[in-house]
């Protein structure tokens, strides 16, 4: 069950794991019951030194991003969301 939970939640990744992964995007919104599993996920991969680029949208809500194109039901931290990704992909060395 252990293992399986691993494989499951990368909060309970071994720091060998996460110390090696690639500089990360971290999106947190402030309505999500992952809201405090980020901030955790966050601290973890500073702590092992994996760059960090956070971006916590005080009015966001789970899944937002996935509206961003769908007109009467976009919202701004969707847009957020989506702004904040293009520019840590075109910032990838």
């Amino acid at each position: 069950m252990d293992d399986m939970l691993k494989e499951v939640s990368p909060l309970l990744a071994d720091d060998k794991t996460i110390a090696q992964l690639p500089e990360t995007l971290l999106v947190s919104n402030e309505y999500d019951v992952l809201r405090d599993d980020s901030i955790l996920y966050k601290k973890r991969l500073e702590d092992q030194g994996v760059p960090v680029t956070w971006c916590h949208l005080e009015d966001g809500f789970h899944g937002c991003i996935m509206l961003f194109d769908k007109k009467a039901l976009s919202f701004p931290c969707s847009h957020k969301a989506m702004s904040s990704t293009v520019s840590f992909i075109k910032g990838i060395k």
